[in-house]
């Protein structure tokens, strides 16, 4: 049997650099998931009529706009209005959205195992993606390792998108994150650099080969791997959604497995404490002025 040469060797985890990393931050599209658009209107558009479209017709641009968030009906009409002389522009565009399923062509060779190897070290895995907000729905089921991440930004959600710094800020502040233990892997150069300007840490990403090298040459350590660090990220994504303290306490101990004892206290609720054990019996006190577990 042939070794397998993409495990991750011990000293990823013990070398210690001079910024550890304690968050890595992923793109979705060709880094997670390969994004191929003109396979949409495979079989339907010509190949010379598809490039036509994105030199002249300005297929990016109307994308772009997308990506941000603004309807697609909108945005169908502009392009229409954009080139009158044109409307097989608006029909390749129209046919791309309906379609925009088949643009997702496969998962990106070797980050399912690199996800799944980073996830069971306890590193703290989030999203930031450029991507029309209706569409990623049904996208993140394709990618199942997104489930255990502890958030995800979408452009669409949130009428921002890369480079714009606006995003990243969004991004650091709705998480807790520090730009400069926090690393960025996008395949986007312009992204990149933007990222870094803010002072994050940054790959741009080429291949889950390079990117599994880099990290090992780089020696990180990745601080939030203790289980404690985990769970609190995890409550804070879904209080981040908007749930009650009760419910986003329920539905982070649905995401845990083994034995474990947990005593949590949220800033704004001094007056709730949350429990939870899964082994021995769990032992509450209550008495005047004062609460025990």
């Amino acid at each position: 049997m042939m070794p397998d040469v993409n495990a991750l060797p011990p000293h990823l985890k013990a070398a210690i650099p001079s910024a550890p990393v304690s968050a890595v931050v992923l793109d979705y599209g060709n880094v997670l998931y390969a994004w191929e658009p003109m396979a949409a209107v495979a079989g339907y558009v010509s190949t010379s009529a598809w490039e036509e479209f994105v030199v002249d017709g300005g297929f990016l641009s109307w994308n772009e706009r997308l990506d941000r968030g603004e309807p697609f009906e909108q945005v169908l009409a502009d392009c229409t209005r954009a080139h009158p002389g044109r409307p097989d522009w608006a029909e390749i565009l129209s046919l791309y959205r309906e379609r925009f399923a088949a643009s997702l062509t496969g998962p990106v060779p070797g980050m399912a195992a690199l996800l799944d190897e980073l996830l069971e070290e306890g590193v703290a895995l989030y999203g930031l993606t450029n991507f029309d907000a209706a569409p990623f729905e049904a996208a993140r089921l394709l990618v199942p390792q997104l489930e255990r991440f502890v958030g995800i930004v979408v452009s669409g959600h949130e009428h921002l998108a890369k480079p714009d710094p606006g995003i990243f800020d969004l991004l650091l502040n709705r998480y807790d994150l520090v730009a400069s233990s926090t690393l960025f892997i996008d395949d986007s150069g312009v992204n990149i650099e933007a990222a870094g300007r803010l002072g994050l840490r940054t790959h741009h990403f080429t291949g889950s080969g390079r990117l599994r090298a880099e990290l090992i040459a780089k020696g990180f350590e990745f601080t939030s791997q203790t289980d404690t660090e985990v769970i609190a990220h995890l409550l804070d994504s879904e209080l981040n959604t908007g749930r009650s303290p009760l419910e986003a306490f329920k539905i982070t101990l649905d995401r845990l497995t083994g034995a474990y004892a947990l005593a949590v206290l949220i800033d704004g609720t001094d007056d709730l404490i949350l429990g939870a054990r899964r082994g021995s019996p769990l032992v509450v006190g209550w008495g005047e002025d004062e609460m025990y577990l």
